[in-house]
């Protein structure tokens, strides 16, 4: 899928999910909930099944796909005790397509995760991957993307790490 569209997804999903509370109550009456100062505040996970249709292109073949499927997401958000908050998500993407003009049918497998870790202070730690296979009517156009992204920083916020490799393939 287009990058674009898979980060501002996953983005507007974080901030539904987020403001999603499923909780339950974990205090029985009458007793106080008792936490080290360390422990985390809040704790959520919450999980969607996003249907979905989106047109790609598969370099390999030249077919214009529409796609239909269905996205698995999970994440999972915590503010810790020290001003820090951790973010976790993973989604997983699968689907079934009709090309133009070969009108071949293709299955299409995605799976993207993403990671923030920010504790007090400056410093912090993001990274991304994604992994994308197109399985095209025939081998020979079958289509593979695989894409990792980190950076961090220091408590002091200078850059430590800056990371990203990519690729793109016909396999077959």
């Amino acid at each position: 899928m287009r990058r674009s569209s898979a980060l501002v997804a996953g983005a507007g999903m974080a901030l539904f999910m987020v403001a999603c509370e499923r909780t339950p109550d974990v205090t029985a009456p009458g007793r106080a909930l008792a936490t080290p100062a360390s422990a985390a505040i809040v704790d959520q996970t919450n999980e969607r099944d996003v249907p979905w249709t989106v047109e790609e292109q598969n370099p390999c073949s030249g077919d214009n796909v529409i796609i239909t499927g269905s996205t698995h997401f999970v994440m999972h958000f915590m503010f810790d005790g020290n001003l820090g908050y951790h973010i976790d998500t993973r989604s997983s993407s699968k689907g079934t397509g009709i090309g133009v003009p070969s009108f071949g049918t293709y299955k299409v497998d995605e799976t993207i995760s993403y990671s923030e870790q920010n504790p007090e202070g400056d410093q912090f730690v993001v990274r991304q991957e994604e992994r994308l296979l197109i399985l095209a009517p025939k081998k020979a156009d079958n289509y593979i993307r695989h894409m990792i992204f980190k950076f961090s920083s220091d408590p002091s916020g200078a850059p430590t790490v800056d990371f990203e490799r990519s690729y793109t393939k016909c396999v077959g």
